[in-house]
């Protein structure tokens, strides 16, 4: 009896120190994780967002980038345009004079079933 005492008595103090141990380890990994994070931030991320922005900003300074741009995007829209134009338009128009006589169609077929309406309430 004493012997099975004295094991749960040994059992009891070893097993928290044991989780204690796990949960700071773990909190140390979780700290040192947060810590080169914040460090990689500062030292490596900061920098290049500063040095980008800084590039970025001189670009749009110069004026030849701006005219540069306005050009790119004259090239872009006529050719988007000859694009939808030659492609995209013709589908449409379809699909819009498809959706027009099935209207017409509807609205004919309702026509006959309205005057029957009308006629017998008279």
């Amino acid at each position: 009896m004493r012997h099975l005492l004295f094991l749960s008595f040994l059992l009891l103090t070893i097993v928290p120190s044991t989780n204690a141990d796990w949960w700071d380890s773990f909190t140390d990994k979780v700290a040192n994780a947060f810590t080169a994070a914040g460090e990689w931030w500062k030292n490596d991320a900061s920098p290049k967002v500063r040095e980008t922005f800084d590039s970025t900003k001189e670009k749009l300074k110069d004026p030849e980038f701006h005219k540069g741009y306005m050009e790119w995007i004259k090239e872009k829209a006529i050719a988007a345009k000859e694009f939808a134009d030659a492609e995209i338009m013709p589908h449409v128009k379809e699909i819009y004079q498809a959706a027009e006589d099935a209207v017409k169609q509807v609205k004919d077929e309702d026509m006959p079933v309205q005057k029957n309406q009308n006629d017998s309430k008279k």
